[in-house]
């Protein structure tokens, strides 16, 4: 009796060492593993470095003589509500003040594109990730694209006075005003909304635009290109130091 009450006292011992070896076992698969956490804080970094590297690249060429104005791509044209008076103005021998308008307002974006490393810098050291997993191994303009969608509005707010200023300073603002003048003499000129036009917040809104097509191509070669992964951080991120 006494060696079938110790035999049993043997079998409750180990199925309950069993079943708290399998809690632990349960409890510690729960954790996040330290790794996946710092993998993680690796992606958002190496998405901030290949924004921040995309950004420089897209100034060098956004912001140099023709920048805007020779590159067909992000040249920045009339707005669509004044088209119909560029071409009446063209066909009445007002061209050369049209081109003159053009010119100056791509040379204002060319001016305030040497504002957007310091302006698109302070927004992507900040900006945080919904899934940063997700962004790194998507397409090839995953973060860029990620960056206009949550932030471009913020970033047209920061960026809509460096316009304004580069505006002055090109004399666009004057020589819009100058086309609105001959506007106000043509036979249609009721149908010239210029007055529903903010063309600050136009020529902004373009330069942005061609500002995140720059970046989109840029990130494009960082994915793409080992040679354009030059820190550790972007090899181990986008695949040239696996």
């Amino acid at each position: 009796m006494k060696v079938t009450i110790g035999f049993t006292l043997c079998i409750l011992c180990a199925l309950a060492s069993a079943s708290s070896a399998a809690s632990l076992s349960d409890k510690s698969s729960a954790v996040p593993r330290r790794m996946e956490v710092f993998d993680d804080a690796v992606t958002i970094q190496g998405l901030k470095e290949a924004l921040l590297l995309c950004t420089e690249q897209a100034v060098f060429q956004a912001a140099r003589v023709d920048g805007y104005y020779g590159n067909p791509v992000i040249k920045i044209q009339m707005p669509n509500n004044l088209r119909q008076a560029e071409v009446f103005l063209r066909s009445v021998g007002s061209g050369l003040q049209v081109d003159g308008l053009v010119l100056s307002m791509n040379r204002a974006a060319e001016r305030a594109a040497q504002q957007v490393i310091p302006l698109f810098g302070s927004v992507i050291k900040q900006m945080t990730f919904d899934n940063a997993g997700q962004i790194a191994h998507g397409d090839s303009s995953a973060a860029t694209r990620f960056l206009e969608r949550k932030y471009r509005q913020q970033l047209f707010d920061l960026y809509k006075p460096r316009m304004k200023a580069a505006m002055d300073q090109t004399g666009t603002l004057q020589r819009y005003n100058s086309f609105l003048s001959l506007c106000a003499r043509m036979p249609q000129a009721s149908q010239v909304r210029s007055h529903e036009l903010d063309f600050e917040g136009y020529l902004t809104n373009k330069a942005l635009d061609g500002i995140f097509l720059l970046l989109a191509e840029s990130e494009k070669r960082i994915r793409l290109d080992p040679a354009g992964q030059t820190t550790p951080t972007l090899r181990k991120v986008f695949g040239g130091g696996r």
